[in-house]
């Protein structure tokens, strides 16, 4: 026969429900813990959730800490800053052409400081 371990605050709530309860566990009986072990019960699933934890961190660690293949096999950090560089290029150039009209906002928020600031 099966044990169901609960502690003694759960058996209390279930006070009204062994009918149900009979019905659910199927021959499994349900056993109170003292207090001493349910420390111990308590201990050892904190341990347990500490080392599944640990385990899991050691996979995401090992993961993120070394490169993925193919980021090794086929590196494309030189396409990418090539193409950037290209686009870094053409926003100049669109800029430059932008700026260098006469009725840009830059020549206008410039007019605007100079008047404000050299009026008489």
């Amino acid at each position: 026969m099966n044990k169901k371990i609960i502690s003694e605050d759960q058996l209390n709530e279930l006070k009204g429900f062994e009918d149900v309860l009979d019905l659910i566990l199927d021959g499994k009986s349900l056993h109170t813990l003292d207090k001493k072990s349910q420390k111990s019960h308590d201990n050892y699933d904190l341990y347990n959730f500490l080392e599944q934890e640990s385990v899991r961190l050691f996979y995401i660690d090992s993961f993120f800490g070394s490169k993925l293949k193919n980021i090794e096999r086929f590196p494309q950090t030189e396409l990418l800053l090539e193409k950037q560089k290209g686009n870094r290029s053409l926003m100049k150039e669109e800029l430059t052409e932008i700026l260098g009209r006469k009725d840009s906002p830059l020549l206008k928020h410039l007019k605007g400081a100079f008047e404000s600031a050299f009026k008489e």
